[in-house]
């Protein structure tokens, strides 16, 4: 099993989905599960494709209301098993805001209510099922805290940061804090730049997937 660190748009999706074409291996990403939750409890007005961030930025804000907000996110804990927590949750800051986006919608529910008010461990449990049946040969795309990078430590997984300095990290949330880089760990530099044209950028993804395999035969992987 593979753990890939982050912050967003440094290219952890990049190098996960090399790994996965490349070694064979299963891409799973810890915010799967409350992802598909988001999509099924807005009755599809959120979309896959805007979840994922294909051909849409996850940043853009919309109007969606507080109360709505709550019943949806109510809906997802049930879905979990987390009945109880329905009526243990702070809901008045989520009632109160109407601005959100994507990102927002997914920092919130992920974070800010499932591991800081539910548990700690909430969204990796869903793995922990699978490690236990047998599943193991998985690329884990989205590791953002500590106490998750920590499991994936215990459960054996070779961990990968993959920095890009050229990206000016603007989002104070806790989740895209960036992981603290351990004795063992592996880094890959991603120097890529999102302004450049298209054939800059080709020659960059091309160097970059050349020193994704490099770092891989290192690790014989």
């Amino acid at each position: 099993m593979i753990a890939i660190s982050a912050r967003k748009r440094h290219g952890k999706d990049t190098v996960a989905d090399y790994i996965c074409a490349s070694r064979g291996m299963v891409k799973y990403a810890l915010a799967s599960p409350f992802k598909r939750a988001i999509v099924a409890c807005s009755d599809y007005w959120i979309t896959e494709e805007m979840i994922d961030g294909i051909n849409y930025d996850r940043e853009q804000e919309f109007f969606f209301n507080g109360d709505h907000v709550v019943e949806m996110f109510k809906s997802i804990l049930r879905e979990f098993g987390y009945h109880a927590a329905v009526y243990s949750v702070d809901w008045r800051p989520i009632r109160a805001k109407s601005n959100w986006s994507v990102r927002s919608l997914m920092q919130t529910i992920g974070t800010d209510i499932g591991c800081n008010q539910v548990d700690k461990l909430i969204w990796m449990h869903p793995l922990a099922k699978k490690i236990w049946c047998g599943q193991d040969n998985l690329v884990i795309s989205d590791c953002r805290q500590e106490h998750e990078m920590t499991l994936m430590r215990q459960f054996g997984a070779t961990v990968i940061h993959v920095i890009n300095p050229l990206i000016r990290d603007t989002d104070t949330h806790i989740t895209e804090a960036g992981l603290a880089v351990e004795a063992g760990d592996t880094i890959i530099y991603n120097e890529f730049d999102p302004s450049w044209g298209d054939s800059q950028k080709a020659e960059s993804l091309k160097k970059f997937h050349a020193r994704i395999e490099e770092v891989l035969s290192e690790l014989k992987i």
